[in-house]
């Protein structure tokens, strides 16, 4: 263990902290799909590393096994960290958005540098 963390969730912090470096150096500008994909994927990191730290895991129960693990990992959000649920969802919702919807940014009225917050808030909970 470093610093307290498993060596699972410490790859998770540091997958987490690449995602950050990432939406850094990205031209958010002209890449917003990728720097809110970046924001979002910093959350999930982060979401595991506070899971893989308490011993759990993301697995599909019978009623969920034809949903994806990020549906997963938004219920366990939702049970285990309810204040950052909608916080999660959000990022999850607009990162799906901006890389499958090619008119979604004519609509986008939002602040990119708010992504960035929101999943920042993540790194306080490992």
């Amino acid at each position: 263990m470093v610093n307290g963390y498993s060596p699972e969730a410490t790859r998770y912090i540091q997958q987490a902290e690449h995602n950050h470096s990432f939406t850094v150096v990205i031209d958010k500008e002209n890449y917003k799909d990728w720097f809110i994909t970046g924001c979002f994927y910093m959350a999930v990191h982060y979401v595991n590393a506070y899971a893989s730290f308490r011993g759990h895991k993301f697995e599909r129960k019978d009623k969920d096994r034809d949903k994806g693990l990020h549906f997963i990992r938004y219920k366990y959000v939702k049970d285990k960290l309810p204040e950052l649920a909608s916080k999660y969802k959000r990022l999850w919702d607009e990162s799906e958005n901006a890389r499958y919807d090619p008119l979604y940014f004519k609509r986008f009225k939002g602040d990119l540098d708010k992504h960035l917050g929101i999943a920042l808030m993540f790194s306080k909970i490992v």
